[in-house]
């Protein structure tokens, strides 16, 4: 009942081990061993030194057939030679865990005993046991075997213990490593000209450059799927959709088609077939002085947020020079001198700031492309000591916040 219990949890065991990378199917295996045999149900016979060879099958990860040889010789009580032969047919259940291969084994063969000075005896001998093997190298093993071998004959029932350890040598072809082997030859008889790996017969590219990779049809990859080929596309990983160079490189966007790419184009939206400049403005468009603009010219009423006729003259020029570049955002400065009350200062600069947004809104540039702020006399250009410096001082001044 116990030996029961134990095979038991080994196959339990099995349903949980996984086969290691090397493959046993289709290959055999050479065993030479030496051990001893305890001759249990045999009062007169001693324990014997036995050795031999095993030669076997694996016909599946896990499942082999083997035919095995041992013999030695051993005494009788009384001092005689008896020499013992045990050949065997065997199948084997194993277990692989990493280099550790357990198995269990039951099988058949025939005990022969021949003592000296008397005649010889044989019968049908049963066995069962297992044992363990152990990858010393992949196609070398360390292996130990244990068996308990029953008599039905010889002694009628008699029990024996064989115990040998020894090492096998795997060899022959997996049916895998055939299969390999196999495309191995018909990939280097088929022709392929232009060493893709693919034949010519299916190479629907021939002439693909060395070392670029290749589908089934022996076309180059294009991962990214933006027509210029892996092997030689500059830009991998295109977003779906953009346009590239023939490096795969994404192309200058130029949304209004004006022939200046989008990140130069101070000028969006340009009605088609109209003549730009290098910025993709109309031409003769005047262009943004600088980063901060000064209206030279843009005066008020004393004391007021009034904008001159004169200053509205140049407002109407900022005007057209704003509306066809709807990228650019600005902040409108209003400045005075340090004559008065500095707060009120503040208020009317920026009271006058607001006036001249006001003004070009109604001309037409959009609001959200302005914002308003006084500054009063913190930001003079000149001296206020001189009347000419604080002329200089009192301004319209365009900041620049976005191109």
């Amino acid at each position: 009942m116990k030996a029961i219990k134990i095979a038991a949890l080994f196959l339990a065991i099995a349903g949980l081990a996984l086969p290691a990378s090397a493959e046993l199917k289709g290959k055999n295996e050479l065993a030479v061993q030496a051990g001893v045999m305890n001759f249990e149900g045999d009062a007169n016979i001693d324990a014997g030194l036995i050795y031999g060879a095993r030669l076997g099958h694996f016909f599946t990860e896990r499942l082999s057939v083997e035919l095995s040889a041992l013999t030695g010789n051993t005494e009788t009580g009384g001092g005689a030679n008896v020499a013992s032969l045990h050949p065997a047919l065997a199948a084997s259940y194993h277990f692989r865990f990493g280099k550790f291969m357990p198995f269990v084994q039951a099988g058949a063969g025939l005990l022969r005993l021949n003592p000296e000075g008397a005649s010889a005896s044989s019968g049908l001998a049963v066995h069962w046991g297992g044992g363990l093997k152990y990858f010393y190298k992949p196609d070398f093993l360390l292996r130990a075997d244990i068996a308990h071998v029953i008599d039905t004959e010889i002694g009628k029932g008699t029990h024996d213990l064989e115990a040998v350890v020894g090492v096998s040598w795997l060899f022959g072809t997996s049916k895998e490593e055939v299969a390999k082997k196999v495309e191995e030859v018909k990939q280097a008889l088929a022709p392929d000209a232009d060493k893709d790996g693919v034949e010519d017969s299916k190479d629907a590219c021939a002439g693909t450059p060395a070392g670029a990779a290749v589908d089934a049809a022996g076309c180059p990859l294009d991962s990214d799927k933006d027509g210029a080929a892996d092997y030689k596309d500059s830009c991998p990983g295109t977003a779906a959709g953009v346009k590239v160079d023939a490096k795969g490189c994404a192309l200058p966007v130029d949304s209004d088609a004006d022939g200046v790419a989008e990140d130069k184009d101070e000028c969006a939206n340009t009605p088609a077939g109209t003549a730009v400049d290098a910025k993709g403005c109309p031409q003769g468009t005047k262009e943004i002085p600088a980063d901060n603009w000064v209206l030279k010219g843009v005066t008020f009423e004393i004391g007021s947020d009034v904008i001159k006729a004169e200053g509205k003259t140049i407002l109407d020029e900022a005007a057209a020079t704003l509306l066809p570049r709807t990228s650019v955002r600005l902040e409108v400065q209003g400045h005075t001198d340090n004559t008065g009350n500095a707060a009120a200062n503040v208020t009317l600069s920026e009271k006058r700031a607001a006036a001249v947004k006001a003004y070009l809104v109604e001309k037409g540039v959009a609001a959200d492309r302005l914002e308003v702020k006084g500054y009063g006399a913190d930001a003079p250009v000149a001296d206020n000591a001189t009347s000419e410096g604080r002329d200089a001082n009192r301004r319209i001044e365009f900041k620049v916040l976005s191109r």
